[in-house]
């Protein structure tokens, strides 16, 4: 299923929460621009990783503060070619079918199309002792499903320097019930 209804939806509560990011959204790409790069790279993007890209690609990160750019996970959603570039520079990318959208602490999509994972959202951290690609989002939609939730019920917010806040067991348990088949929500 497209996704773009609830990026739309995403970006109505990141409007209502006077999100700051909206101001360094980039312009989403061209759809068959997008599949080309991937081709190029010999991945194999689920179509919710393409509908993502084809809203925004990515934020303009170069000299903000990452606060003001986070909106549901503590990371940077990175302009597709930028993620290419990590991609390809990182040895848990380079040697794997994990492929990164957010990073700060990594968030990767899993793009083997014969994996049972394939499409599902890994966090990878070892400063938080995340040694192995984890399970955190059932899906790209999972995952924005959990964003929009999450601001509905004030898990998520800005606090009055705009930088992203968000109360963690809240946060935590609106993850776990959008996502009952991630592991990292289960410890």
């Amino acid at each position: 299923m497209r996704i773009r209804r609830k990026l739309m939806e995403l970006e109505n509560e990141l409007a209502i929460a006077r999100s700051p990011v909206l101001a360094y959204f980039l312009n989403g790409l061209q759809r068959e621009y997008i599949i080309s790069l991937f081709q190029q790279n010999s991945l194999s993007p689920p179509d919710e990783l393409v509908d993502l890209y084809e809203w925004k690609n990515g934020v303009q990160f170069e000299g903000v503060p990452t606060g003001l750019l986070h909106f549901g996970v503590p990371g940077v959603f990175f302009p597709l070619e930028d993620s290419l570039k990590i991609f390809h520079a990182s040895e848990v990318t380079r040697s794997s079918t994990y492929f990164p959208v957010f990073s700060d602490d990594s968030f990767l999509i899993q793009l083997n199309n014969r994996s049972p994972d394939y499409g599902k959202i890994f966090i990878y951290s070892p400063a938080l002792q995340i040694f192995e690609p984890e399970a955190c989002f059932d899906s790209l939609e999972s995952m924005i499903d959990t964003f929009i939730v999450c601001f509905r019920k004030g898990a998520f917010f800005y606090n009055n320097d705009s930088f992203f806040e968000q109360d963690y067991d809240k946060s935590f348990d609106v993850a776990k019930a959008v996502n009952p088949g991630s592991t990292y929500w289960s410890e």
